[in-house]
């Protein structure tokens, strides 16, 4: 099952990529072409998944209640339904018990290598054989994109301009595009340009009327929907070819020149502190800003970037605070009562709070504020400093002459093409 059952959609996205990401409803697989596919043989798959399961976790998952039912997509294709219930730790006795969904089919072909990912795990429980087969980055978002186009969902729109305006720096958005043209022509239609997806979304009544009821209940803070149709199409513009030439703009960085990247551990909260991290790290990735209790006084600010101060320990939120007119270093212990506003806010800096695979904070070697002016990439001779990044994909290590994060193509441990083209500071010898 694990070698045949590739993982995909928006619970892989949340669980393989981004643990900022939104919850979806359901678990996501496309079968390759030599896997079992009959509705008996994916109830047998469901059976010895909830078998485990239960021997792992010690909750019940009766065997009378993993169901499968045959449905057909657009094209007429057979695709399938699995639902596998389950009876939690409580034993609380419902008419109907909670139950885990699966959307199974086989139709759409992989178009590029899968990747072997770690799942995202922010309990303290350990898993076993914790990895998973999961679609590239690139070839989730082009089909997250040829989905905004067919159905105009909510979550659809949600998801392209969240994973663009968190990612697009990571992508290699050529392959992307052309990804988005072979997904289109798997559904038997030519891709649309930028113009047309954007008239489309625009215009689609039910988008506005269901955006709230389709996806309240899986954020934190509902974003507003006019700002993120205002976004998209500079967001999609690189699927028009005439538009790739795109102008490199050097942002200030707020990584720094020296320290060490602590590798935290995943959850909701972190190094036990008082603020919940998970809602700064929603707030950034999302353009929203955040309101929290900081020295008996109420403050309202733009976050940007989670650093550890080597001189105290401390983990500080750098956000640039709202009537200040700049960019303050606050104790994350200190803060309370914090909140995710619906305001959103235009980044006047990069936000750094979603450059790895899971979060990781970088290190600051004071506590004091860094300038955010503009940066300038210096030419080092070749005696000069080493830069080691690491990409964020694989994990693998890469030493520059130059402070540049840019990453030549790789391959990951298992030999596969790796997605990343952009790491983050590690070190500086």
């Amino acid at each position: 099952m694990k070698e045949q059952w590739i993982f995909k959609g928006g619970t892989a996205i949340k669980k393989c990529y981004f643990e900022t990401y939104r919850f979806s409803e359901d678990l996501d697989f496309s079968l390759l072409p030599d896997a079992p596919y009959s509705q008996e043989e994916i109830r047998q798959e469901l059976l010895r998944l909830a078998q485990v399961a239960e021997e792992l976790s010690g909750i019940g998952f009766p065997v009378d209640l993993v169901q499968v039912r045959e449905r057909r997509n657009l094209q007429g294709g057979t695709t399938y339904e699995g639902k596998i219930s389950y009876r939690g730790p409580l034993a609380n006795p419902t008419p109907t018990p909670p139950r885990v969904l699966f959307d199974i089919t086989h139709h759409e072909p992989l178009q590029e290598e899968p990747e072997e990912r770690n799942i995202l795990h922010p309990y303290p429980d350990q898993i076993p054989d914790s990895s998973i087969l999961v679609y590239s980055f690139h070839e989730l978002i082009a089909e997250k994109t040829r989905a905004l186009y067919e159905r105009t969902r909510p979550r659809d729109l949600y998801d392209v301009v969240f994973l663009l305006d968190n990612r697009g720096d990571m992508l290699d958005l050529e392959q992307v595009r052309d990804l988005f043209k072979l997904k289109c022509a798997v559904k038997s239609f030519a891709a649309p340009d930028v113009s047309e997806i954007v008239k489309k979304i625009q215009t689609d009544v039910e988008l506005r009327t269901e955006w709230s009821n389709m996806l309240a209940h899986q954020l934190p803070a509902l974003p507003n929907l006019d700002i993120l149709l205002g976004r998209l199409p500079d967001l999609l513009d690189f699927l028009d070819e005439a538009s790739m030439i795109v102008e490199e703009v050097q942002a200030a960085s707020a990584t720094p020149s020296t320290g060490e990247v602590l590798i935290s551990p995943v959850g909701i909260r972190y190094w036990n502190v008082g603020a919940p991290l998970e809602m700064i790290r929603f707030a950034g990735t999302n353009r929203l800003m955040i309101e929290f209790l900081y020295s008996a006084k109420q403050r309202r600010a733009e976050p940007y970037s989670l650093r550890r101060a080597q001189s105290t320990g401390n983990l500080l939120l750098y956000a640039w605070e709202e009537g200040s007119g700049q960019v303050k270093a606050f104790n994350v212990a200190k803060i309370s009562a914090l909140r995710v506003t619906k305001q959103n806010f235009d980044p006047r800096y990069p936000i750094e709070l979603s450059s790895g695979f899971p979060f990781r904070p970088v290190s600051t070697t004071s506590g004091r504020t860094r300038s955010f002016g503009p940066s300038v990439r210096r030419r080092t001779s070749r005696y000069g400093p080493t830069y080691i990044f690491q990409c964020p994909v694989c994990q693998k290590r890469f030493r520059h002459s130059m402070n540049d994060s840019t990453l030549r193509k790789h391959k990951n441990p298992s030999g596969w093409n790796c997605s990343g083209r952009r790491g983050y500071f590690i070190d500086m010898r």
